[in-house]
Order: C-alpha cells, then structure tokens, then sequence
C-alpha cells in the first residue's frame, strides 16, 4: 500500500497492490507490506481523509473503489 496526495488538490488516494511484481518500480521495494486486518484498521482510522483506492493501478487487472467500499469488502 502507498498514499498519494494530489499536488493540485490536496486529495489523498490509497494506492494497494496485490503483490510486489504489481506495484510501479518508482516504489520502495518493501512500501508498506501490510495484510488485511490492519488496512481495515487503516481504513477505519483515516479512510474519510481517502478521496479514492486504486487496486493494482499498474496492472493486471486495475480496479477503483472507495475506502468504504473497500471496508465493506474486507468484513464480508
């Protein structure tokens, strides 16, 4: 996981990959290897400051979600 903040507006996206093959090479190579039960804890926390989450924005298969989207899928 990683956070981006927009320069032009200041939002913050949550930027979550599958593994480490999937994330941009411009990343750390260990950036932030967390499992689920913390990113709900994350999310719980700072997930109304999270405009958006991108999973996998490099590819395969790219998705978009919001936090309390993500937050729904992660307790089913």
């Amino acid at each position: 996981m990683w956070t981006y903040r927009d320069p032009n507006t200041g939002e913050i996206a949550l930027l979550l990959f599958s593994d480490a093959r999937h994330k941009p090479a411009n990343l750390p190579p260990a950036v932030g290897l967390q499992g689920p039960e913390w990113l709900k804890t994350f999310l719980g926390r700072y997930g109304e400051q999270i405009t958006t989450v991108f999973l996998d924005i490099a590819g395969p298969h790219p998705m978009q979600a919001s936090p309390a989207e993500l937050l729904a899928a992660l307790e089913l």
